[in-house]
């Protein structure tokens, strides 16, 4: 049993939207939350082969009906 987190990071794909390479994207909680997605984000392995992280964004929660 590992205890590395990349694989529970990477577990629930359907909440995050991956925008780029880490690399390549200075700070990626920010770039984030300039773009709209207002819980930020986080670099993770998108896939749990990858070599390089990938900078996603959380997903807004849908505004609940009134």
């Amino acid at each position: 049993m590992s205890s590395r987190s990349d694989s529970a990071e990477a577990q629930d794909r359907s909440k995050l939207i991956p925008i780029g390479p880490c690399a390549q994207i200075s700070n990626c909680s920010q770039t984030c939350t300039n773009s709209g997605f207002t819980k930020g984000g986080k670099c993770i392995k998108w896939y749990p082969n990858s070599i390089k992280d990938t900078c996603a964004c959380f997903v807004n929660a849908p505004t609940p009906a009134v």
